[in-house]
């Protein structure tokens, strides 16, 4: 994935061919379909939420907050993971969700309005104005559907939207560091971590 990953979000995108470009995308399909294969949205989930659910009934994890991160595939997952219904019965019989807040940069393949229907816990979601692979538009819709659960009067965490200028995808990951417009949103975009776990955890 990460030699389908230079061709597709190169760190450099100005300084990439065509023929390298469509080269490198026709030598790296055997390998990104065997991948797409192994990391389906249910396989993807179960594995995420299995894992979450012994990290939160372990020894080590009583009494503490967990924060989960996600950048393009994994972004959906934190998303997922924060809601109502993935919640489990902590020590207390009290239900409790699997993280205590988390933050999606460039989140790929959100389904809405699925993978936030009951959210409930404080996220904070990074958008790319260019994102070719994560449309902007979705920043909208996840607002009209807090709004409308905010309206019927359900009691909703905060989510907050931040948006990275010009953002193209992997703006977190794969920002050029000779670029500053892009060195700024790979910095702001670690910034933007750490105040909101600052803040939540």
């Amino acid at each position: 994935m990460d030699r389908l990953a230079d061709v597709l979000i190169p760190t450099d995108a100005a300084n990439q061919s065509v023929l390298s470009k469509y080269g490198g995308l026709l030598a790296n399909m055997p390998s990104y379909l065997m991948w797409v294969g192994r990391h389906g949205k249910d396989k993807t989930h179960n594995t995420c939420v299995q894992w979450l659910r012994k990290l939160r009934q372990s020894d080590e994890a009583q009494g503490k907050k967990i924060g989960m991160v996600g950048m393009c595939w994994g972004g959906r997952f934190v998303l997922r993971a924060g809601r109502a219904s993935e919640s489990i019965q902590g020590a207390d019989g009290k239900k409790v969700p699997l993280i205590d807040a988390g933050v999606a940069l460039h989140p790929s393949n959100v389904v809405l309005p699925e993978d936030v229907e009951g959210l409930a816990v404080p996220v904070s979601i990074g958008w790319g104005e260019v994102d070719i692979v994560t449309p902007f538009k979705q920043k909208g819709q996840i607002e009209e559907i807090i709004k409308k659960r905010k309206e019927a009067g359900e009691v909703v965490p905060e989510v907050e939207h931040r948006v990275y200028t010009p953002g193209r995808h992997g703006f977190s990951v794969r920002g050029n560091p000779e670029d500053p417009a892009e060195r700024k949103a790979l910095e702001d975009s670690v910034t933007q971590v750490f105040e909101w776990f600052e803040k939540r955890l």
